[in-house]
Order: C-alpha cells, then sequence, then structure tokens
C-alpha cells in the first residue's frame, strides 16, 4: 500500500486510489481474521468471518479493476454502483440466511471477476498488449498462478471449510494448498503491476515528448516565419499585419502554455 500511497501523491493519478482502497479493505479483513480467534460468542464469529471474506472480496475487486483502468475506459460511476450494489446484496443474503450462504456467494462473484481477467484483456487486445508492454509474460504467470488458486478456492469454499475450517483443521495439506496459492498470486500481482506501471509512465512520457516537441516546433516555426515577415514590407495592408500580429500573440500564449504544462509534469 505505501508504494501506491506514494504513487499517488507524486502523481495525483486516479487509479491509485484502487491499490489504496485495495490494501485498505485487505487490512481490514485481516483484523476481522484476528478477532474471530478472541472471541467465543457464536453470532459475532459469524459476523466477522462475513466482515472478513467481504472485505477480502473487496480487495481483490479493487484491484483488478486497477489492472482493467490500464486499458480500458469505464466510467467510475458505473463500477461504484456495482461495488456498492454487491455489498447490500451479500448483506441482505447474510441477514435473511445464513453466513455461509453470503460467504459462497462473495467468492462467487470474486471467481466470476478473476475469471473475467482470462476474458476481457485479449477482447480488447491491442489496448492491453500497449498497456502491458515488457509485462506481458508476468500477466501470463499471474494468469498460471491464478489458476492455481481459483479451483482451490472454490473446493474448500463450497466444501464449507472456509475460514474458520481452516483454523481449525490438523491437515497440513489442506492448510499449504490454502494460503501458499493465494501467497504466490499476490506476489505476482505486485511485480505485475509495478511493471504495468513502469510501462504507462513510459509510454506516457513517450507521448508527452511527441506533443510538446511537435506542437513548440509548429509555434516557433510560425513565429520564425512571423519575424521574416513583420520585417518592413509593403506588400502587406494594414489588415493583414494585424491579422498576422493578433495570430503572432495567440502563437506566443500557446508556447506559454505549453511550456507551464511541462514544468507541472
Amino acid at each position: 500500500m505505501g508504494i501506491a500511497v506514494d504513487l499517488y501523491h507524486k502523481t495525483k493519478g486516479f487509479r491509485f486510489r484502487f491499490p489504496i482502497f485495495g490494501w485498505s479493505c485487505m487490512v481490514i479483513a485481516s483484523l476481522a481474521s484476528l478477532y474471530v480467534g478472541l472471541i467465543t460468542n457464536n453470532d459475532l464469529i459469524e459476523l466477522f468471518l462475513f466482515f472478513n471474506t467481504l472485505f477480502v472480496s473487496l480487495g481483490i475487486i479493487f484491484f483488478i479493476w486497477w489492472i482493467f483502468t490500464y486499458f480500458l475506459e469505464v466510467p467510475n460511476r458505473v463500477f461504484y454502483f456495482l461495488l456498492i450494489s454487491m455489498v447490500f446484496f451479500l448483506i441482505i443474503i447474510f441477514y435473511a440466511t445464513n453466513y455461509r450462504l453470503a460467504i459462497n456467494f462473495a467468492v462467487s462473484i470474486v471467481i466470476v471477476m478473476l475469471s473475467s481477467l482470462y476474458v476481457i484483456p485479449f477482447l480488447k487486445w491491442k489496448e492491453f498488449k500497449a498497456s502491458m508492454g515488457i509485462a506481458l509474460k508476468w500477466y501470463y504467470a499471474f494468469l498460471i498462478s491464478l489458476g492455481i488458486h481459483i479451483p482451490i478456492t472454490l473446493y474448500i469454499t463450497f466444501q464449507g471449510l472456509g475460514y474458520q475450517g481452516i483454523r481449525s483443521s490438523y491437515d497440513l495439506y489442506l492448510i499449504f494448498f490454502n494460503f501458499v496459492p493465494s501467497i504466490l498470486y499476490s506476489i505476482v500481482l505486485i511485480i505485475l503491476l509495478i511493471h504495468v506501471e513502469y510501462n504507462y509512465s513510459y509510454n506516457q512520457k513517450a507521448e508527452l515528448k511527441d506533443k510538446y516537441s511537435h506542437d513548440l516546433g509548429n509555434i516557433l516555426q510560425f513565429i520564425t516565419g512571423y519575424m521574416d515577415v513583420a520585417s518592413p514590407n509593403d506588400e502587406l495592408n494594414d489588415k493583414e499585419k494585424l491579422e498576422l500580429k493578433n495570430t503572432f500573440k495567440v502563437k506566443c500564449k500557446e508556447a506559454a502554455d505549453l511550456l507551464k504544462e511541462i514544468r507541472e509534469l
């Protein structure tokens, strides 16, 4: 989260809010799981288990959406509307039925979102490939690690084992296959996003260089031409000289605005 906060502070990029929210949800989820081991009231245990799953699900969805922001343009209000709707839906399921069903629904939604990482990027392959750059190999590694994690999560969840079942289990293989794949894909995800951000920043820098060098070149070319034409020239009437002078002022303002933008980068 520290990296995301630092990048947001330096660039003011809105997309960095998603990993900040994602890590914050993960911290809240870990606190909920910590309280589970400190209380004995069954109703509170079920509530905190639900909170743990809910906030882990929210954290994962924020991370997924962060990846999408590099090559998709979807209004953030649509994302937040769907996210809030999901939270209300899960809360209703929790209070109307039981915590196990609510957790199963939450896991199912997250699995659908994770599965979209196998589909949506390849539907937008040109934009996706450009945004990934050299990080493409890390994306494939992420999909492989995710492919190991998803079926294990489905098995553990729908067998009713879940978080509390893992805590009370003495099956070392179950514990190993529950935690190791998730740790693996989390590490790969962090490496992937660092490479993606580096590639994005590099491409953006190249585009800005091209834009400013091209625009400033055109402006300087006009100013140079103006200096030649503005010298004592009887071929231009007063109206033409006035129009040329006004255009010169506009171009000088454009040059000043471009230089101001460059200083603010």
